[in-house]
């Protein structure tokens, strides 16, 4: 498997644990390094305030990944962007641009940072 869709299947697990009521926390724990950062158009999330906020979140009912791009910063180090739409029950459609940084650790590739910006 390439590094784009390695990369993509990791994104589209923790959208699938996210569409579960109380698997995106878990996932992410296994997933976000221990410095990682969650940037919103509502504020910057340190990890643990991210899971928290994953553990409360209601769960997405749809989402779909389009125009998947990566950027190889070196052997240790990828980006990842793409488009999400995303809906919950009740809520209007949610779009956004996302980037994903991963760092390679060992065998995992392990998340950084990663932001929504409003698409």
């Amino acid at each position: 498997m390439d590094l784009k869709d390695t990369l993509l299947e990791l994104e589209a697990k923790g959208w699938e644990a996210l569409s579960s009521a109380g698997r995106g926390a878990s996932f992410y724990e296994g997933v976000l390094a221990d410095n990682a950062l969650m940037v919103f158009p509502f504020g910057v999330l340190e990890r643990e305030a991210a899971l928290d906020a994953m553990r409360s979140a209601p769960p997405w009912s749809k989402y779909d990944i389009t125009d998947s791009r990566v950027v190889n910063a070196g052997d240790y180090t990828a980006v990842l962007i793409y488009k999400v739409t995303a809906r919950r029950t009740g809520e209007p459609t949610f779009t956004a641009w996302v980037n994903s940084t991963y760092v390679k650790q060992g065998d995992e590739w392990k998340l950084v940072l990663h932001q929504q910006s409003p698409g």
